[in-house]
């Protein structure tokens, strides 16, 4: 099934999610089975990728990354969350809503665990100005000396 076809279907109200996971070894794709399992449609499935970890993630130093782009219902995407959290070969997981348009100000989405984080990434973000300077010891004395008189 294309994007295109997931868009444009009026009847399909799928959204479009992104995957990014570890699984310990290079089989078969067990996310790939699980999202099918709950009615996805897999749009573009990336080869699994050998990586080693920078910590040990259970028990394991090295481990095989994938990705996936999928189009599923909203309210399935949490079952299928919920699923890769209790498979035993897939390590770590993360799902993400799929935005077309990549920006310095872009809103994103987190499902983890069956709850959705929002959240805003803004780039350059400045301090509020009375921040910019280090006070010594003795100028802090004499402003808390101010204040409490």
């Amino acid at each position: 099934m294309l994007m295109e076809d997931v868009k444009n279907t009026e009847e399909n109200i799928a959204t479009l999610y992104e995957m990014s996971f570890i699984q310990d070894a290079e089989e078969e794709s067990v996310p790939k089975k699980i999202i099918e399992k709950h009615g996805g449609s897999i749009l573009e499935d990336r080869p699994l990728m050998k990586i080693r970890f920078a910590y040990p993630i259970q028990k394991q130093t090295q481990g095989f990354l994938g990705f996936i782009k999928f189009a599923i219902d909203p309210e399935r995407v949490v079952l299928v969350g919920g699923d890769l959290k209790l498979e035993k070969k897939v390590l770590r997981h993360t799902i993400s809503r799929f935005s077309e348009k990549k920006g310095d100000d872009q809103d994103s989405s987190d499902i983890q665990g069956g709850r959705e984080r929002r959240s805003r990434f803004v780039r350059g973000e400045k301090k509020p100005s009375g921040f910019d300077q280090a006070l010594s010891n003795e100028a802090l004395e004499k402003k808390i000396e101010e204040i409490l008189q």
